[in-house]
Parts: C-alpha cells; sequence; structure tokens
C-alpha cells in the first residue's frame, strides 16, 4: 500500500520482519490492526522499543466491538509498548540514524525517531500487474477482481479466490478463507460444481497475548440489520478458572437477538473455539437458538473448571 508520507526508500511491512538478520533496537509501527499489535508485540518482547501510531481513535476500528480494540491497548501499554492513537503521519524522512516520522497529535507536531518503520496499515489486491484488461475482467476500485457468489468473475471461464477478490462476496483476506474458497473456484471452474461460498461468518484470530477470538456480527452490526440486541459484556475475572491460571485478562461478549433468543452465529462447533483456555471470544452471528447453541455450558452440563464456564454466569 502507498501513502503520500512515504518516501522512495522502502519501508519493512507485515512480509519484511522474518526475514531480518538484526533485531532493530526501535520499531515505528504505523497502523491498529491485527498485524500491527501481533509484530509490535513480537518485537517489544525480542527486546526491541516498540512505538504504535494509529491515526484513528480506537485500535481494531473495523469488524471488532470496541471493548476489544481498548482492552487490547491498556494491556499492550502496561506491558511497555507505546501505543498513541489519533495520530496521522504526515511525513516520513531517513536519515544516518534511520527514520523520522512527524506526526499531527492534538492539533500540534510531534517528531518521532526509530531505527525501522513498519507500514502495517492493510494490504489491498496485487491485481495491477497481471493485465487483467486484456482477459476483459473486472475489478472494483480497490483493484479486487469482482466476482459472484460462486466465485465467477464477468468472463464466464475465469474464476478468482483469496486475497485477489478482496473484500467482496463479504470475504475476508485470510489464508484459510482463500484455502477453502480456491477449492470451491476449482470445482466451479473445472467440474461446473456450481457451489456457493458463504461469507457471513468466518472465525477470525489475533495471535496478541492474551489472543483474541471473533465470529459473527458485531453488536453495531446486529442492531444495524435489524436486530434488537440482548449484549452481555462479562470479564474473565468472574471465572474461577482464570483466577486459578492467574490469567483473568480479557472478557467474553455475546450477541444475540432479544426478541429470538438467536445468538448471531451458526454452528455449535464454532464453540470449539473456547478449549483454548485462555482465548477471550466476542461471540457474534445468526441463527442458532442461544439455549441450543450454548447448552454445553449451562451450570448443570458444563465441565468445572474451565475458561468456558463464563457461560454460565
Amino acid at each position: 500500500m502507498t501513502a503520500p508520507f512515504l518516501p522512495m526508500r522502502p519501508l519493512l511491512t507485515s512480509d519484511e520482519p522474518m526475514e531480518l538478520k538484526e533485531l532493530p533496537q526501535s520499531l515505528l509501527i504505523v497502523g491498529g490492526g491485527y498485524i500491527a499489535l501481533e509484530l509490535g508485540q513480537m518485537f517489544h518482547r525480542f527486546g526491541t522499543q516498540v512505538t504504535l501510531l494509529e491515526r484513528s481513535a480506537e485500535l481494531l476500528t473495523h469488524g471488532y466491538e470496541p471493548e476489544v480494540g481498548r482492552t487490547l491497548k491498556q494491556l499492550l501499554v502496561e506491558e511497555g509498548l507505546h501505543v498513541i492513537t489519533n495520530a496521522p503521519i504526515t511525513q516520513v524522512r531517513h536519515d544516518s540514524d534511520g527514520v523520522r516520522a512527524t506526526v499531527r497529535i492534538h492539533g500540534k507536531t510531534q517528531e518521532f525517531r526509530s531505527e525501522q518503520l513498519l507500514l502495517a496499515t492493510g494490504r489491498q489486491p496485487n491485481t495491477d500487474t497481471i493485465a487483467l484488461e486484456r482477459a476483459g475482467v473486472s475489478v472494483d476500485e480497490q483493484g479486487a477482481v469482482v466476482v459472484d457468489s460462486y466465485l465467477q468473475t464477468n468472463v464466464p471461464h475465469i474464476f478468482a479466490a483469496g486475497d485477489v477478490i478482496g473484500r467482496q462476496t463479504e470475504s475476508q483476506m485470510a489464508t484459510p478463507v482463500g484455502s477453502r474458497d480456491g477449492g470451491i473456484a476449482a470445482q466451479n471452474a473445472l467440474a461446473n460444481a456450481m457451489r456457493a461460498v458463504d461469507h457471513r461468518v468466518i472465525p477470525r484470530v489475533i495471535f496478541t497475548d492474551p489472543p483474541v477470538a471473533v465470529v459473527g456480527m458485531t453488536e453495531k452490526e446486529a442492531m444495524a440489520a435489524g436486530h434488537p440486541c440482548w449484549c452481555n459484556t462479562l470479564p474473565m475475572e468472574l471465572v474461577p478458572r482464570a483466577g486459578a491460571i492467574r490469567d483473568a485478562r480479557g472478557f467474553v461478549k455475546i450477541v444475540a437477538d432479544a426478541t429470538t433468543h438467536e445468538v448471531r452465529w451458526p454452528k455449535l462447533s464454532k464453540l470449539r473455539l473456547f478449549r483454548a483456555s485462555r482465548i477471550r471470544v466476542s461471540f457474534r452471528a445468526v441463527r442458532s437458538n442461544a439455549e441450543n447453541v450454548l447448552w454445553p455450558f449451562w451450570p448443570s452440563r458444563r465441565n468445572h473448571p474451565a475458561c468456558a464456564g463464563i457461560m454460565a454466569l
């Protein structure tokens, strides 16, 4: 991704850190999404002084409950990362000591210096060099290949899947999604199977410590879709198991329809996310009766002690 403040000299993205031969003493990370948080905490624990700059007021502003970003920010700051929000960058330049970034914070200009700068502001499909126009394949304004629910493009014999379709059909640029959709596209293209994809509910995990797992609709999305919300957030410190393992960080949030008692998520199998005892799950999704979906965690039918016991509270 390009931005007007970037210099011509290459900077780090999420691709290069694993190839570094030396650990930088200091690192500026631009962005407040899951890649920025994962790599920021990783480098901090390796011993790098990390400063994270996010132009929005919160971290994880897209597709997550606001409580998730606020909680992770607090935990990262307590751990020692320097996290600054409402901090748009206006200029980046290199000098003999590394990188300098000019940032606008509360109307005032501040300068941050570090040995390296990592850009984690998002990704876009890499379609501008493969001559799609010669094949007549349509792309959207972000460069994503336009597909229908069968992953078929406007050219009938051409199908597309993975990061190249961006967020078409409510897809996500994630390896498990691309892997699954690739098989469906191949079957549709080569065997005329014409299977439709369903991207309405995709489990996602952020590999921070503590980790984050979410699935389905957020409270805001559920309300926008016309579902009167029964929403509840409970801290992990209420769970005996969390106290036993001396790690009560985080919370669980459930979003359900107040009228139908449907949890905004479709399958009982998704609850297996709970088997990771330290995971924090923001429950959201569609079409299952809450009592039936969550029955393994009712007091009379659950293992004890387990972090999943919060479902009984």
